[in-house]
């Protein structure tokens, strides 16, 4: 857990260099947690946005999805275009990272 967290700290910091190197663009390609990411169902073309968010703050019908669930885990440092595979007690399911966005989730 502790080099998941390292690496999550190193690749979050290049990507705040990367912004400020770009003002005005909103769209990033990693995934990280507070930033919303647009999914796509491989099984049937439908698209998603989700937001991973602290285990606490979870709430899967605002599109707030725990960091430690799943599907959260899948995502965190994933990057556009990835596909992700989830085994979630429903079944498994296939996603594509379709866009990640700097833009807060509308509430």
């Amino acid at each position: 857990m502790r080099q998941q967290l390292r690496r999550y700290v190193e690749v979050a910091g290049q990507l705040l260099d990367r912004l400020g190197e770009q003002p005005g663009d909103s769209t990033v390609d990693v995934v990280f947690m507070d930033m919303p990411v647009t999914l796509v169902d491989e099984a049937d073309g439908s698209e998603a946005v989700y937001v991973v968010v602290g285990p606490d703050e979870g709430d899967p019908a605002r599109g707030h999805i725990s960091c430690l669930s799943p599907l959260g885990l899948a995502l965190l440092l994933r990057r556009v275009n990835e596909r992700v595979v989830i085994d979630a007690p429903g079944g498994q399911f296939t996603y594509r990272i379709a866009a990640v966005s700097t833009e807060p989730l509308a509430q």
